[in-house]
């Protein structure tokens, strides 16, 4: 008794952890997949069929399933991307703001947020965005520089992952406070 294995393999899908496997193994169930991804959400598939067509329909299956996970954005990845344009270059002190700091930053935030509702941004998105901001800067002065940096960074995330923004308006919103602090108490 003699066992084949025959395997599709690629750069690209190796890079990933994508693979095809089939064993003929010459037994009740001759053939053996295996695969990665599995079908229905599934991270490996593995299974066992009499028949040729069966294995020949589950590569179909696998072939969309690889697509799919080729054409789904990484959310992930871009959320990890875009938090760096946000990460502090600087970390703020334990301290808190002075009247001038806050009012300064007060003028920041209504820059803004004036910013936020004209980026062409979903509507209800730029509204509650505009919200979450104004509302951190009513918190300025209840905080140190560095919990309300963590607080405002937490509430804009937050804001962004509610209202499922894509990843381009994620970053548009990333480069305006970007810009809007660069040089001050935050990132």
């Amino acid at each position: 008794m003699s066992t084949h294995k025959y395997e599709l393999r690629s750069t690209q899908l190796d890079k990933l952890g994508f693979f095809f496997e089939i064993e003929d193994n010459n037994e009740v169930f001759p053939y053996r997949v295996t695969a990665r991804p599995g079908a229905y959400g599934q991270a490996r598939y593995s299974n066992t069929f009499t028949d040729w067509q069966y294995v020949f329909t589950h590569f179909k299956q696998w072939v969309k399933v690889v697509q799919e996970e080729l054409e789904t954005p990484n959310l992930w990845a871009d959320l990890q991307a875009n938090a760096r344009l946000l990460g502090p270059t600087r970390e703020a002190p334990e301290e808190v703001f002075t009247p001038d700091e806050a009012r300064q930053l007060r003028i920041q935030l209504q820059h803004v947020q004036q910013r936020l509702l004209t980026a062409g941004l979903p509507e209800a998105a730029a509204q509650q965005l505009a919200a979450t901001v104004q509302e951190a800067g009513a918190k300025a002065e209840r905080f140190t520089k560095k919990e309300w940096q963590q607080m405002f960074l937490g509430s804009i995330i937050g804001a962004i992952t509610t209202q499922a923004l894509t990843p381009d308006a994620a970053k548009v919103v990333y480069q305006i406070l970007k810009a809007a602090f660069s040089g001050l108490f935050l990132p």
